[in-house]
C-alpha cells in the first residue's frame, strides 16, 4: 500500500526489531547462552533507522534510546568477537591441522569464550537493560511522532534514506592513507544504515528490494573485512599466551595469514559492492 504515512511503516519496522530482541533476550539460545548474533542485529537495525528516520519522531526519547542501545551494544563486543574468531578459526583446516587445532581451539573457548560469556552476564546493569527493554517497549506501543511523520511514506522516507548514501560517499573518501581501518569500519556503518533504511522502504517501493540486496551485499563484504582483523587481533593473543605453550607455533602463523588473504579479498569485494550501489 503506498498509501501509508511514514510513521506507520517506520513504526511497524521499529516494532518488528524491537519484538526480535525481546525474543533473543528470553530464548534460552539468545543472552542466556552467550550467543550475541541476533540481539546485536536487532540492536543495529534499531539504533540505524532511529538516525536514519529520527526526524519523525521527538529528538530526546529517540536520542535516550540510541544511547542506551550503543552502550548495551559495547556490552556485548568483546563477547561477540570472541564468538567470530572461534567460529573463523575451526573453518577450513586441513586434517593434519586437526589435533594441533583442536587443542587451540578449545583452550580458546574454556579460557578466552566461557570467560566473556561470564563477563557479560555478571556484568551488565540488569537495572539499566531492564529499562532499556521499557523504553523499546514504550516507543513502540506508542511513537512519540512528528507532524512529519504523518505524511505520505513515498514522498517522505526516501530523500531521508538518500541521504545515507551521500553519507558512504563521504566516509568513502577518508579510506586512504593512515587510519584506513577505522575508516572503513566509519563506512561500513554508513553502508548498514543504507541497507537498513532500504528494508523499510521495501513495503511501499518494492523497486528497494534491489537496492536493499546492492547495500548487504556492500557490509556482509565489510563486515568480512572486520571480521577478519578481530580474529587477526584474537590470533595474536593466542599465539602471545599461555594457550597456546607446547604446541607448534606454525599452527597460529598460519591462522594469521589465512586472515591476511580473506581481509584482502573481502575488501576488494567490498570496493566492488560500493561501486555498484553509488553508480547512480
Amino acid at each position: 500500500m503506498t498509501d501509508r504515512s511514514a510513521g506507520d511503516v517506520v513504526g511497524a519496522y521499529l516494532r518488528a526489531q524491537v519484538a526480535e530482541f525481546e525474543e533473543w533476550e528470553a530464548s534460552e539460545h539468545g543472552l542466556a547462552a552467550g550467543l550475541t548474533h541476533d540481539g546485536r542485529v536487532a540492536l543495529r537495525r534499531l539504533r540505524s533507522v532511529l538516525a536514519t528516520y529520527g526526524s519523525l519522531f521527538d529528538a530526546e526519547p529517540v536520542r535516550r534510546i540510541r544511547k542506551e542501545l550503543r552502550w548495551f551494544g559495547l556490552e556485548l563486543s568483546p563477547l561477540r568477537d570472541a564468538e567470530v574468531a572461534g567460529a573463523r578459526m575451526r573453518d577450513g583446516f586441513t586434517s593434519d591441522d586437526a589435533y594441533a587445532a583442536g587443542l587451540v581451539l578449545e583452550g580458546y573457548e574454556n579460557l578466552v569464550q566461557q570467560a566473556r560469556v561470564q563477563d557479560v552476564l555478571n556484568g551488565v546493569d540488569g537495572d539499566r537493560l531492564a529499562e532499556l527493554d521499557a523504553a523499546l517497549a514504550a516507543f513502540a506501543a506508542d511513537p512519540p511522532l512528528t507532524r512529519a511523520a504523518g505524511a505520505p511514506a513515498v514522498d517522505v522516507l526516501p530523500a531521508l534514506w538518500e541521504a545515507t548514501r551521500d553519507v558512504v560517499r563521504e566516509r568513502l573518501a577518508r579510506t586512504t592513507g593512515w587510519g584506513a581501518l577505522a575508516a572503513w569500519h566509519e563506512v561500513r556503518k554508513a553502508a548498514k544504515a543504507a541497507r537498513y533504511g532500504a528494508e523499510v522502504l521495501v513495503p511501499v517501493l518494492p523497486a528497494m528490494e534491489a537496492r536493499r540486496a546492492e547495500w548487504e551485499r556492500v557490509t556482509e563484504a565489510l563486515g568480512a573485512v572486520m571480521d577478519a582483523v578481530i580474529t587477526h587481533r584474537e590470533v595474536t593473543e593466542l599465539a602471545l599466551g599461555a594457550a597456546v605453550d607446547g604446541h607448534p607455533g606454525a599452527l597460529p602463523a598460519r591462522l594469521w595469514l589465512r586472515e591476511e588473504e580473506r581481509l584482502t579479498a573481502a575488501l576488494a569485494r567490498g570496493r566492488k559492492a560500493l561501486t555498484d550501489a553509488l553508480a547512480d
